[in-house]
């Protein structure tokens, strides 16, 4: 499953306004993205259809903030035009595909 760059000028229209669960991760230059986040990836690509992983980097896109965004990576799962998880730290497949 590909990953989609969105900013703030698309992130409404890509996240907010999508029909699927978006699992959304905030980053920023000269971080990288941790393994678990890479593996995080990878086990959402297997659920097809029903989620859309995008990535915001927050140095090029500052409304990070309005989203509760306080450290970077943060990965958020959006549905309905809202938050609906926040996973801090690692998880198991199974709970990331709740």
């Amino acid at each position: 499953m590909a990953v989609s760059k969105v900013s703030d000028a698309d992130f409404e229209a890509e996240v907010l306004n999508a029909t699927v669960r978006s699992w959304s991760n905030f980053w920023a230059n000269g971080r990288p993205l941790p393994h678990d986040r890479a593996r995080a990836r990878r086990d959402f690509g297997v659920m097809g259809d029903k989620v859309k992983i995008v990535k915001l980097n927050v140095d090029e896109s500052p409304n990070g903030s309005k989203y509760g965004v306080m450290s970077i990576p943060n990965p958020d799962i959006f549905k309905g035009g809202e938050m609906a998880s926040r996973q801090v730290g690692a998880a198991p497949k199974q709970k990331l595909q709740q």
